[in-house]
Parts: C-alpha cells; structure tokens; sequence
C-alpha cells in the first residue's frame, strides 16, 4: 500500500506537467446574439474590435468551436463530450466594441458581463443547467429566462463591483433557479417549481407564482 502511494505521488507531477494551458486568439466578426454552451468561464471586455481570447488544455482547444451565424457568435466546448474524470474548463474573454442584447448560455457556463457591454434598450438572458451569469449596468427591459439550477446575480455585489438596474424585468424561470433583481422597478412574468426571485421592498410585482415559486422583497 505505501509503494503506491509513493507511485501516485510520483506520477501527480507527471500529470500536471502534461496538462499545460495553452491560449488561442480569434478575431471574429461583430454580433449582437453571444451564444455560449459546455464547461466555459466567460468574462466580456469592452475595447477596440470583437475577439475572443481561450486558454485551455490544447486537447480542449482542438474541440472548441468558435461559430459566427449571422448576428449571433457561438462558442461550443465539444470537449465536455470526453472522459468525465478530466478537467474540460475552458477560460475566454470576448472583446467587444459595443454592448450586446441577448445572451444564452447553458452547461455549466459562468459568464461575467460588465455594464459598458450591456444594451441601454433591452437584453436579454438566456440560461439553463447550472449556468451562472453575473451582469452589471443599467437597460431599460430585462428579458430573463432561466432553469434548471441557473442563476442570475445570485450573489451580492462588492463595494467595488457596478449594480445591475432595469425599469422592467420579464421573467420566465423554473426548477430550482436563482435570480437577485434587487434594482428592477417592475417584475412580471412567470415564477414555477422552486425558483426565486429576490427584489426590493418597493419593486412591483406581477408575476403569475406556479408550484413552490417564491418572490422575496427582503432578500436584497
């Protein structure tokens, strides 16, 4: 037994050594629609230009898919699809020139997106299976549907991160979702099978509360 645990030890840093990060740059085309799946940390930058910045494993870079469609930028991690006792993450950051109106994103993607990034008019979110977005800045609508185990803010803002604000808020979330819309005026939309919406004291809401749906006015 402890020849191997020696051998274990011994092959750790054999292991680690073999996995090197690598990164990959793509210029891409500019889009509106940012629609990422699979296993990816995502974090959005406002500068000169739209590129996309990826550090994996080289294995998982060879099965990123970079697709733009029209409006849209699609960013797929086929990696995922292999042995599930590997580490298939993938970290991008997406430059773009001007703010975005929707967002979708699933499996497993944390997705970061600053307020210089976010349309003044309406956005849009789009969420399912354990993703987790965290958007800051300020539009007029927020379009937000999510489930299965998705959150959107979930946690509470730093004194040094920028608030997320919307005149209205349009929600359509179920099965266990997560969302803190702590500066939106008005809430409408549908609440269902043990989802939650936190919002403030003062917010109004008119939203139609299906099986173990919860707005709460005290959890900001």
């Amino acid at each position: 037994m402890k020849a191997l645990l020696c051998s274990a030890l011994v092959l750790l840093p054999l292991t680690v050594a073999c996995s090197p990060t690598n990164q990959q740059n793509v210029d891409v085309p500019s889009f509106t629609t940012l629609d990422v799946s699979r296993g990816l940390n995502v974090t959005l930058v406002c500068g000169n230009g739209y590129r996309v910045e990826t550090s994996a494993r080289q294995d998982v870079l060879e099965k990123l898919v970079i697709r733009p469609q029209g409006q849209s930028l699609v960013i797929e991690n086929h990696a995922s699809d292999d042995s599930i006792l590997r580490d298939h993450d993938a970290t991008v950051r997406i430059t773009v020139s001007a703010p975005i109106t929707v967002v979708k994103a699933q499996s497993g993607v944390t997705m970061s997106i600053p307020a210089c990034a976010v349309s003044p008019d309406s956005f849009a979110v789009n969420g399912s299976m354990g993703t987790a977005v965290n958007v800051a800045g300020t539009t007029r609508r927020l379009d937000l549907s999510l489930a299965m185990g998705a959150s959107f803010n979930a946690h509470e803002k730093t004194s040094h991160e920028q608030a997320f604000s919307a005149q209205e808020a349009v929600v359509n979330i179920a099965m266990g979702v997560d969302a803190r819309l702590c500066q939106v005026r008005q809430l409408s939309g549908t609440i269902t099978t043990g989802a939650r919406v936190r919002v403030a004291p003062d917010t109004l809401v008119q939203t139609s509360n299906g099986i173990a749906g919860l707005v709460e006015h005290d959890g900001c």
